[in-house]
Parts: C-alpha cells; structure tokens; sequence
C-alpha cells in the first residue's frame, strides 16, 4: 500500500522501494542521483502514462508540470504527456528488444535513431548533436546485415 500522499501509483512505487533495497545491498547511501539511475527506463516511461495525467479525480497528479521540467526544450504547443509518452514508448519496446538480444535488423532503424535524437533534444539539445554528429549506427545500417556478416561468424564459431 502507498504511504498517504504518493505521487506514485503502486507500480512504480515499488520499482523505487525496489531501488532503494538493490542501493542498500551495495552499502551505499540513497542519494537522489543513486536512485535515478537504479530506477529502470521502464520506470520513467511509466510516468508518462494516463494516470499521471493531471486533473485525473483522485489519482496522482505529475503533469503538466513534468513536462515542463523535463522536457524543457519541446515547444510548448506539442508538450503534453500523451505526446511525450507515445515518442518514448515506441524507445522502450526497442531498448527492450536489443536488450534482450532479440535480432532487430527487420526494424525502421534510421527512423527509430532520428526519433531518439529528437526525443533528446527535448531534454538536452548538444547532447542530441552530440549523438547526431558521433553516432556510428547510421553507417552500420548503411553496411547492412552483409557488412556484419564475417565478424560475427568469427563470434560465434
């Protein structure tokens, strides 16, 4: 049950009760910057769905000011939750499927890289340069599958 006053739903308040043990058993210190990064992608994508939307009677109210602060270079008119949920789900299922290792070479791949950066530049704009300028994968997709093909028979021989 959540302590009285939660922002969080049961959910997510058990992903951070979660973290915080796995923090512990490292014998460190929760500290604020501890906890965000022991808390999944998963989790934060889960902040962005409908029940967090503000206004909701009686449910936890995150929005619109997440959007604002964490979005903050989104322009105003397009910052809305299901806007900013519906561009990291899509990021979360392919996180997911690379992961796990699952071959994704059948994916919009260039689309998907386009959307992370933009996605980024939400947040943090010369990061998303950054990876603009830096990111190899544009170059891998070009090679293909073929261009891959010795170097991974010599993996897994």
């Amino acid at each position: 049950m959540l302590p009285l006053g939660s922002l969080l739903a049961d959910r997510e308040h058990e992903a951070v009760e979660k973290a915080k043990e796995t923090i512990a058993r490292r014998n460190r210190q929760p500290t604020e910057g501890r906890l965000v990064s022991a808390l999944g992608f998963g989790f934060w994508v889960s902040l962005c769905r409908r029940p967090y939307e503000q206004g909701r009677a009686g449910g936890p109210r995150l929005w619109p000011e997440l959007a604002m602060r964490g979005f903050p270079n989104l322009p105003q008119a397009k910052r809305t939750r299901s806007r900013i949920y519906y561009a990291l789900n899509p990021l979360r299922h392919l996180r997911n499927r690379v992961s796990h290792h699952e071959p994704v070479w059948d994916r919009k791949l260039n689309r998907s890289h386009e959307d992370i950066i933009e996605t980024l530049a939400w947040i943090n704009p010369d990061l998303a340069a950054t990876l603009r300028e830096h990111s190899p994968l544009p170059e891998v997709l070009d090679r293909g599958v073929a261009g891959f093909r010795a170097q991974a028979e010599t993996i897994v021989k």
